[in-house]
């Protein structure tokens, strides 16, 4: 269509509704009575009825049955209706910011379809943080999921600025456990995250903030929710944290540790109120007969939602500090549940990564710098990383390339090992170079994180290495024997050696530096890898047999299921992605695979390169995305 035909097409637009208008305004031929508001306006029954879904279904009836041309309107304003009307006969805008809901709410009940479409653009191009309740709310009532759904991304986009207003502490559980759960959510912290959900969960209903006011109570620090930070900013407190968690046998680092990660946040720019700065929690003064904080917590109808939503969080995400300052609180006190669940976060925070533990509490949000992705060497000496979520593969840059046999990552830093003629070297990888930080005499075999340490298990003599960062002595005096594999199980490290097709298992507890035999399977270790889930540890070996490591009384191993029928000639490692399983490797072209196993992943993905070959393993790490460039 040219130009001159749009031009043409919309002088005919406005000469049929200037023609239409006049003849309204001269009131000849009209036909139908619309009561409204105890007055009557009368029109044209085929303007109407060709608009209006409703109006057309009323007239039907009226013409069946032979009834008085005459409608009966309810609920509908008659400066609303007539305005409606404007518009059907002239074409003229009938729509402003005062308006819209109204306008909104009768075209839904008149049917009137294209000006319920105006109606949903006109207030998708209008919102903001003033208007998105009254808004939201009309699109739940008329169960607009257009409008619901820009209202929603809305939220999500706007969340550092939403967050602070009302209009968030008034949203409803739902909604709040939706925007939290979001890939999409923008949020320049994960911290703000849990401090906009504690926000809410404290958010008191103006009725009751109003009732409590009629007691003249101020607001003070109370003697136990004083300062979201009292934990991180006096020793005392830090020690009876560290205290509890000891008690319960929960492994969370040492208190200077989560002190300096106080600081770093604090001068990170974030905002005032954060769980992460020094902030007092308000509450009601003991005097005048103000509720205790126990009677506030009793009130809070809100406090239920607590658990459920910080399990929604990335809680993995979170400073230390901030997990910290929340166990200190009124709500959390009181709920042995949510101080498991808190005792749980720094306990297998350390273990995100290890073994392929890649949870769902541990994933970047779009908006974040970093990405989740899995890291191999490919073409001897090419670092690349595969993009999870846009299923694309990323290189890194040149001065990263490394003829890298093993990597393995150990607080989200990657460490990569190179084997030469009779020796080894370890390498860590910083700011986007390789920088050598262990020298071996030996070729290295087993090259794994576990705990807070790499272990290192050389070829010959099986001799044992373990890389702490702060420590300088690292040969461990034990004779592990032979090992073609080795996984991290909690607090042991399991040893798998194959002879003749039959693969014998070894538990290696390395705190006690003691070895406990667990048996033989029926499976080669040769060609096997391993990763974990929320709730268990996996094996997978070459012909796709994959087992469940469980702890009983001893550590047993339970056949899943077989996933492929094809021939994994290498396997170089796995990785759970959400509920998908990423088995990257080199596998021969004939054959099948399951698409999913329901109590394990719900789909399988076999990655491999056309052009090239992995030559290291393949480990899931958070990598900063102006790191890489697109292949």
């Amino acid at each position: 269509m040219t130009d001159d035909d749009s031009v043409s097409e919309k002088n005919i637009s406005q000469g049929f509704h200037q023609s239409v208008g006049s003849f309204w305004k001269d009131h000849e031929h009209e036909d139908l009575d619309i009561n409204i508001d105890d007055e009557t306006v009368r029109c044209h029954s085929f303007v109407l009825a060709s608009c209006s879904g409703f109006f057309r279904t009323r007239l039907r009836t009226i013409a069946k049955e032979q009834l008085e041309m005459k409608v009966d309107l309810q609920n509908i304003p008659l400066s609303i209706f007539q305005l409606i009307l404007k518009t059907l006969y002239t074409g003229c805008e009938l729509l402003t910011k005062d308006n819209v809901l109204e306008v909104w709410s009768a075209v839904h009940q008149l049917q009137i379809q294209f000006l319920i479409q105006h109606c949903e653009d006109y207030i998708s191009e209008n919102i903001s943080t003033d208007s998105l309740v009254n808004y939201k709310k009309q699109a739940d009532s008329l169960q607009s999921k257009k409008v619901s759904e820009i209202i929603f991304n809305y939220m999500l986009k706007n969340f550092m600025s939403f967050r602070k207003t009302e209009a968030f502490l008034r949203l409803d559980y739902e909604d709040v456990l939706k925007l939290v759960q979001s890939d999409s959510l923008v949020v320049t912290f994960e911290d703000l995250v849990l401090h906009s959900v504690w926000e809410w969960i404290k958010f008191e209903d103006v009725s009751i903030a109003a009732a409590q006011s009629d007691n003249e109570s101020t607001l003070t620090t109370s003697s136990r929710d004083t300062s979201l930070t009292e934990v991180i900013e006096h020793a005392t407190n830090i020690k009876d944290f560290s205290k509890d968690i000891a008690d319960i046998n929960v492994l969370v680092g040492d208190t200077k540790e989560i002190k300096e990660t106080a600081e770093e946040s604090q001068s990170n720019d974030v905002p005032k109120g954060s769980l992460t700065q020094t902030s007092a929690i308000p509450s009601l003064s003991q005097k005048d007969g103000a509720p205790s904080a126990s009677n506030q917590c009793q009130e809070n109808q809100r406090s239920v939602h607590l658990l459920p939503l910080l399990k929604a969080t990335r809680y993995f995400l979170l400073s230390e500090p901030c997990v910290a300052n929340l166990y200190q609180t009124e709500l959390i006190q009181n709920n042995v549940n949510s101080i498991k669940f808190l005792f749980e976060i720094l306990a297998y925070k350390p273990r995100v990564n290890i073994n392929s533990y890649l949870p769902s509490a541990a994933i970047h949000r779009e908006c974040s710098q970093l990405e989740n992705m899995g890291v191999v060497c490919y073409d001897v000496n090419e670092l690349a990383a595969y993009s999870f979520a846009k299923d694309k593969l990323f290189r890194f840059p040149k001065s990263t390339e490394l003829t890298v046999f093993k990597l393995t990552v150990l607080n989200n830093h990657i460490f990569g090992c190179v084997n030469y003629g009779s020796g080894s070297k370890v390498f860590s990888l910083q700011n986007q170079k390789w920088v050598q930080i262990l020298k071996l005499q030996k070729e290295i075999k087993i090259f794994l994180a576990h705990e807070s340490n790499i272990y290192i298990i050389a070829s010959k003599k099986s001799t044992v290495y373990r890389y702490t960062p702060s420590l300088t002595n690292y040969k461990i005096d034990i004779d592990i024997g032979a090992v073609d594999f080795a996984l991290s199980f909690y607090q042991k490290i399991i040893l798998f050696k194959t002879i003749d097709l039959t693969t014998s298992v070894r538990s290696w507890d390395t705190d006690k530096n003691t070895l406990s035999d667990l048996g033989d399977l029926d499976l080669s270790a040769t060609n096997m890898t391993s990763f974990c889930d929320d709730r268990a540890t996996y094996i997978l070996d070459g012909v796709g047999r994959l087992y469940e490591v469980k702890q009983f009384e001893t550590i047993q191993f339970i056949f899943i299921d077989r996933l492929w029928s094809l021939r994994a000639h290498e396997l170089k490692g796995a990785a759970l992605y959400g509920k998908a399983l990423f088995v990257c490797g080199k596998f021969s072209e004939k054959g099948d695979h399951k698409e999913k196993v329901p109590e394990v992943f719900s789909s399988l993905r076999l990655l491999e390169t056309l052009n090239a070959e992995f030559t290291s393993n393949f480990i899931p790490c958070a990598i900063l995305k102006s790191d890489l460039n697109a292949e």
